[in-house]
């Protein structure tokens, strides 16, 4: 029988394999910074990367531990610390997933607590974060922010999916920056049509979207509308009058003193809304050059009725969309949905393409 080397079995039973993630960082700083999920003690953070980023994990490779390293162009104090302030060791969650998702364009619904594909690899735990200096020499940080995984995850050579997630009964925010990239510059914008042109009821029926490169798809999100109800995703070009009213629009006559219309709704989907107010509406731009610079307005309308019952219609944010200037361009295959503060119980976050922190596997 053969029988080999205590020394070569030692060897083989530690033997491991790290990929840096996307792998032009290895070496390099990426051009930007991410104070979430790590500078939260509340905070769902889910980052999706496409598996053209993975090249050198090996489809079916077994993950055993994940790892961060802090920013140091940015955030620049010599020490990075968590330490010294209320609820410093938060108890901390991660899963990861072979997910079904786009890595560019994910939905903004987070993966729920049972999903086909995810593994719970870091049990909820209390978690301490280390203190993280900037590197003697210039360069990147070392991959000192590290999960040890308690069951490893089996990648099955799709979009990989990493769930981070922390709900602590102490609510501070620190400095403690991770290095992470953010490729937008080329593809559009999606902003408030003016500063005050928010929805109603104050604070509630939220929008935000993204802006893609001709031939992406554009992306518009509704946020704290009431539970399972209905809403219009309506589209338009002028945001001075719609037919014979000047614009915005103002509700009252209708029965809706703090609702406005501030654009003129060409069209309108039909959308529903989820049991967590969230709905969301999506449409593929042509990659055409004709479509590169130009503008598209929108505004949701939801039926509501807790302004007023008798007439229960209420209008979201207004947004200004203008496309960006590569058709078919675009940004790094990796995203971030995420939320912070008392929403990171939300079954919904924020949809940030193009975005996420750098990190190293072993396998």
């Amino acid at each position: 029988m053969l029988r080999l080397a205590p020394f070569l079995i030692a060897t083989i039973a530690v033997a491991q394999t790290t990929a840096v993630i996307p792998s032009q960082f290895t070496a390099a700083e990426a051009p930007g910074l991410e104070q979430e999920p790590f500078g939260y003690n509340r905070v769902r953070h889910v980052q999706y990367v496409d598996r053209s980023l993975l090249g050198a994990v090996p489809t079916g490779a077994v993950i055993t531990r994940l790892a961060y390293r802090r920013d140091t162009n940015g955030y620049t104090v010599g020490t990075m610390s968590r330490t010294g302030r209320p609820g410093a060791t938060p108890v901390w969650q991660m899963r990861l997933g072979n997910s079904t998702e786009s890595a560019l364009n994910p939905s903004a619904t987070f993966p729920g607590v049972v999903a086909p594909g995810w593994t719970t690899v870091y049990t909820p735990k209390t978690t301490v974060f280390p203190n993280t200096s900037i590197p003697g020499g210039g360069g990147p940080a070392n991959f000192d922010i590290q999960f040890v995984f308690d069951v490893p995850f089996v990648w099955n050579g799709g979009t990989l999916g990493i769930d981070h997630y922390c709900f602590d009964s102490n609510a501070s925010i620190y400095n403690y920056y991770v290095d992470a990239i953010d490729t937008q510059p080329s593809a559009g914008t999606a902003d408030l049509l003016t500063p005050g042109a928010l929805g109603c009821p104050a604070g509630e029926n939220r929008a935000a979207g993204f802006a893609p490169n001709p031939g992406g798809t554009m992306q518009l999100l509704l946020f704290g509308a009431p539970p399972s109800t209905v809403a219009f995703a309506s589209l338009g070009f002028n945001d001075t009058t719609w037919g014979p009213f000047a614009l915005p629009f103002h509700m009252a006559p209708l029965g809706a003193p703090t609702c406005y219309v501030y654009i003129d709704p060409l069209s309108s989907d039909l959308v529903t809304v989820d049991s967590g107010g969230f709905a969301e509406f999506l449409l593929p731009i042509p990659a055409a050059s004709s479509y590169i610079g130009q503008q598209l307005l929108a505004q949701w309308a939801i039926l509501d009725d807790r302004i007023n019952p008798a007439f229960p219609v209420t209008t979201s944010d207004a947004l200004r969309f203008q496309f960006g200037a590569t058709p078919n361009g675009q940004a790094i295959p990796m995203s971030v949905v995420s939320t912070t503060g008392v929403t990171a119980n939300s079954n919904t976050g924020y949809v940030w393409p193009g975005r996420g922190a750098i990190f190293r596997l072993t396998f």
